[in-house]
């Protein structure tokens, strides 16, 4: 399904760079990749076959400013990939909107002023993971590609969790349950 280039593989944190040969990178994401910030409560388990990009362990008090904590992507961190998933947090106090509905509403008139080619694809709805209520949508976008994103809000003890999902348009559906799955790992305790 996917095309698997030998590139080395990198997997990066506040303190760390790690190197790893393809073949070796290959064995290491095999299974499923899990991510867990005990300080934060947040746990989330990436698709079986893709690779952790991006990790970046922070304690809740040093969540002052949006940041990525973990990206999954089907490509090696070398090559070019425009499908990933991405965790990021913000703290609430940095928005003047504060339910899920009301941040995704924000966004999506944003995108509207930013993006001439964006058009939403499914309006926010509340949705429930594990006796946490967010918010999902879904828009397409124009760039090189034609593209789509799926992205769920949530919000716990005043930080502001964004899980977003980015593919192109002829591979989004497709993709989309593997996202789906992914989400559904989410865990905010």
């Amino acid at each position: 399904m996917f095309k698997k280039i030998p590139h080395l593989f990198l997997i990066t944190t506040v303190s760390m760079l790690f190197i790893l040969p393809f073949a070796q990178a290959q064995a290491e994401t095999k299974n499923p990749l899990t991510y867990e910030n005990k300080e934060l409560g947040v746990k989330i388990t990436g698709p079986e076959g893709w690779h952790i990009t991006k990790t970046i362990q922070l304690a809740r008090y040093q969540v002052t400013e949006p940041v990525c904590l973990v990206t999954f992507s089907i490509s090696l961190p070398s090559v070019s990939s425009e499908c990933f998933i991405s965790l990021n947090v913000k703290p609430l106090q940095l928005s003047e909107f504060k339910t899920p509905m009301d941040i995704a509403n924000a966004a999506i008139q944003g995108l509207r002023f930013k993006e001439f080619t964006f058009k939403v694809i499914k309006n926010p709805t509340t949705v429930t993971q594990h006796n946490q209520e967010g918010v999902n949508y879904m828009y397409s976008f124009k760039t090189s590609y034609d593209m789509k994103s799926s992205n769920y809000i949530f919000i716990k003890d005043n930080i502001e969790y964004g899980l977003y999902f980015q593919d192109r348009a002829e591979s989004f559906d497709e993709n989309l349950k593997i996202f789906e799955a992914t989400a559904n790992s989410l865990v905010l305790k």
